[in-house]
């Protein structure tokens, strides 16, 4: 029976998460709390024997249900979501760790623990749960709200801080100091890892769904997703990454997909039933007789979360140009923490920098303010209007006329010169990208080196081994990147000459400070590529001799090839930005005007693509019916299956029936030109 242990606490888990969902929907209260309140029970309320005791168990339950809910989430958020609350979330993340962090040190101190304990209490309170949050406003029906996107945008970045963190404490913990070296290293891997995994999955991924989707198989595009979404979850641990990180990313390179509703109905059982498996498992890592060793310290922690939270967030909010409202709710979703307080605590015990106990008050701490998360948002209005009648009236003018003044402001940015500061922005960004990816390539070389390096045994010594064929094979994909960078480089070099030395018939002698700057730039530029180059490719580096000799190949081929370089790279950069402008949807195809022409007058109808009818075995791209008679397909049914929206390169067979969207005469004209 022992082989049937998880499949027994599975069934238990999800028996009593049905049970509380019952009494949660009939007493009208938040399911993740009686999610966690059935955990609770299973645990025994560490009063009665445990009906789950197994850690292995409660621990692969919980990942799982995190994979699904963070998979969830980027799909709800999608990345342009991100991109729109971008500033504002990275203020108020960067604020509540740093404030958080600050105030559990020194509450640390002030309850007589030792530095290091300190820096770990910071550290477990500091990160606001990304998994409750979007459970919270999903069971709530805010997902849609401002605030909502502001606050998993903040969260999502403080997951990425909390894991620089934990490599901060692992530092810590191992020598008693700072590990500068190490944070940096693991703040640049990271980075590079999410480029590198949002380049290749927004050029790939909502391909490759899209064409598995023309399957009209939902068994195969379900099998498909959760393989990708669990194969990148594993990478991501692999590589000491969260495992709820690799989760987020595919969610919301899967939401640029123009199949998304149809990914969202498909995995959405999934998210609610792992969902509720995650809560449960919350609970049933909790041990109430150690938490209520220490109660007043508990309740010091609770309130110092709660508030400190609230107030770090919320003023930070509304610093950044929300209003009072907005900002009082992004204060109270905020105010939790989950999941990584309980990794950075487990870590502490691990190394033995941190005492029993502060692990069951990471807990205690995760259990009470998840408890309270639900409540602090659903009354985040009636907080609000307290605060409205409790400030003076001379402030709440100060308030509108800063929140009127900051909005006014960000209209107005750019205004000097705003196509000159968009494309230096945009140009540095471009090159940081293509500096990342350059460095994730010669990472990637020396990890297959250092395991397939049996398969390059061949190349003989005196041209370096087979270190020297992985180093010549990363350098060859860097050169369509080192190419864009060279031309963003000397664009730039360009650009801050022509406002350092402004062309001017009076002043000839700005010519040859305007050329040594030009030079002494794009010079830096290339300097700095190749020392990125040599030190992410120095595990690979072939000996000098040989890799001068390929360092000439390389640059004659680059030379010889300039023009397919610059192809390849700007064919990828038009996906990427056809994925981020959402091109992909027919909806995008109507013009304002003709939008609002069609949906007032509109009719759908349906027509039966017939064996002779002119439209059958045609692409729908070559019916051209929007250009010649003004209607939409909206939906293709074939032996059954409904496809909302089909691709332009859908071939209409005969008996698929299409649904089109238009006005009368728009309609007869279709018809006849499908019909015949």
């Amino acid at each position: 029976m022992g082989d049937l242990t998880f499949l027994r606490d599975l069934a238990l888990v999800l028996t009593a998460a049905a049970a509380a969902a019952v009494l949660c929907q009939a007493l009208k209260q938040p399911k993740a709390i009686g999610y966690i309140l059935a955990g609770l029970i299973l645990g025994g309320l560490g009063i009665f024997r445990p009906l789950i005791a197994d850690q292995k168990s409660i621990h692969t339950i919980a990942d799982l249900g995190l994979i699904f809910m963070m998979f969830s989430m980027g799909m709800d958020f999608n990345l342009r979501k991100l991109r729109n609350v971008g500033v504002s979330a990275l203020a108020i993340a960067l604020v509540d760790v740093a404030v958080m962090v600050t105030l559990g040190f020194l509450l640390g101190r002030l309850l007589g623990w030792n530095a290091v304990e300190s820096i770990f209490l910071g550290a477990i309170i500091c990160d606001s749960s990304t998994a409750v949050m979007t459970k919270m406003v999903g069971d709530l029906a805010m997902k849609k709200e401002l605030f909502a996107h502001v606050i998993l945008g903040a969260s999502i970045i403080e997951d990425l801080l909390a894991i620089v963190l934990i490599t901060l404490l692992t530092g810590i913990g191992m020598t008693g100091n700072i590990a500068t070296g190490l944070v940096f290293g693991k703040i640049g891997a990271l980075m590079i890892f999410m480029i590198m995994l949002l380049i290749v999955g927004l050029l790939v991924l909502p391909r490759l769904i899209d064409g598995l989707s023309r399957f009209r198989d939902d068994e195969l595009l379900t099998i498909a997703v959760i393989g990708i979404c669990f194969g990148v979850s594993l990478l991501s641990i692999t590589l000491d990454f969260s495992l709820a990180l690799g989760a987020f990313i595919v969610g919301g390179i899967m939401a640029e997909a123009r199949q998304r509703g149809r990914l969202e109905m498909l995995t959405g059982p999934m998210r609610d039933v792992f969902g509720a498996v995650f809560f449960v498992a919350i609970g049933l890592m909790v041990h109430l007789n150690e938490m209520v060793r220490h109660p007043g310290v508990l309740l010091l922690l609770v309130a110092a979360v709660i508030v400190g939270k609230f107030l770090g967030c919320g003023t930070t909010a509304f610093l950044t140009g929300n209003d009072r409202p907005t900002s009082v709710r992004i204060g109270c979703g905020m105010a939790q923490v989950n999941e990584f307080a309980l990794i950075i605590a487990s870590l502490g015990i691990k190394m033995g920098t941190t005492r029993d106990f502060v692990y069951a008050l990471a807990v205690g701490i995760s259990l009470l303010t998840t408890f309270a998360s639900p409540y602090l948002i659903k009354n985040a209005g009636a907080i609000d209007g307290w605060l409205e009648a409790a400030l003076p009236q001379r402030a709440r003018r100060a308030l509108a006329r800063y929140t009127a003044r900051t909005g006014r402001r960000g209209e107005q940015q750019g205004e000097l010169n705003p196509i000159i500061v968009k494309t230096i922005q945009r140009s540095l960004l471009i090159i940081l990208i293509n500096m990342a990816w350059i460095a994730g390539l010669f990472i990637v070389a020396a990890y297959a080196a250092a395991r397939l390096g049996r398969f390059a045994a061949a190349v003989p010594g005196f041209l370096g081994g087979p270190n020297a064929a992985f180093w010549f094979a990363a350098a060859l994909l860097t050169v369509p990147f080192v190419v864009a960078n060279l031309r963003k480089m000397r664009a730039l070099a360009m650009i801050a000459s022509e406002i350092r030395f402004p062309r001017d018939m009076d002043h000839p002698r700005y010519a040859i400070p305007r050329l040594v700057t030009e030079w002494v730039l794009t010079g830096g530029g290339v300097i700095a590529m190749l020392l990125v180059i040599l030190f992410f490719g120095s595990t690979v580096l072939p000996p000098q001799r040989t890799l001068a000799a390929m360092g000439v190949i390389i640059v004659v081929l680059a030379a010889i090839f300039w023009k397919f370089n610059i192809r390849i790279y700007s064919k990828a950069q038009v996906a990427l930005r056809e994925v981020f402008t959402g091109n992909q949807s027919w909806l995008n195809l109507v013009s304002p005007n003709s939008a609002q022409e069609i949906f007032s007058e509109a009719h759908l109808v349906d027509t039966v693509i017939a064996t002779q009818s002119p439209a059958a075995n045609k692409m729908i791209r070559d019916l051209n019916l929007r250009a010649t008679s003004g209607v939409i397909i909206i939906g293709l049914e074939r032996e059954g299956n409904m496809a909302v929206s089909p691709a332009a390169d859908e071939v209409l067979m005969p008996g698929d029936r299409i649904y089109m969207l238009g006005t009368g005469p728009q309609l007869e004209k279709a018809r006849h030109l499908i019909v015949g």
